[in-house]
């Protein structure tokens, strides 16, 4: 795993977000390689998502060092759910995935989900991901986030909560 980086802010989350876009990123569970350009960079980093992460209890620069990192949250998630796309376009398909993640020095946990876009365009299809928010549990775990609570299958990102 590559070692992972702290963003203060949104332009340190897009100085991070750069360094990977545009390349393909394999998820370790399923084999599924996807990417992401400067739309779902600005998706990440965007009021909407920080403040998804905020009403959880996260700060906007955990949310930012979760954005700056999708390339290593994405490559550990695992896959939670796959739904038809809310517009009924019948060639795009939504994925959501999961990956737990503990900030340092501080030991404050939580789960980054993952939304991934597959859409088939002529004949290829194009997987796009965007950091949703960081939540305090699961989708499929009703207890609140504790060393039991999660799955022995998850790997722990160690994410840094300061320079």
């Amino acid at each position: 795993m590559e070692e992972t980086v702290y963003a203060a802010n949104n332009e340190q989350a897009t100085y991070y977000l750069k360094k990977h876009q545009g390349e393909n990123i394999k998820n370790i569970e399923d084999g599924t390689i996807a990417r992401y350009g400067a739309g779902g960079r600005n998706k990440m980093i965007s009021n909407k998502a920080r403040d998804k992460s905020l009403k959880n209890g996260f700060t906007p620069q955990e949310h930012n060092t979760a954005a700056a990192n999708i390339a290593i949250i994405y490559q550990y998630g695992h896959k939670i759910i796959e739904r038809p796309d809310r517009k009924g376009n019948i060639d795009v398909r939504i994925r959501y995935y999961e990956t737990c993640i503990e900030f340092y020095p501080s030991g404050k946990r939580g789960y980054a989900q993952i939304m991934m876009k597959m859409s088939n365009l002529e004949g290829n299809t194009l997987y796009t991901i965007e950091l949703v928010e960081i939540k305090n549990k699961p989708d499929l775990i009703d207890e609140p986030l504790s060393a039991e609570a999660i799955r022995a299958s998850d790997s722990i990102i160690r994410l840094p909560s300061g320079p």
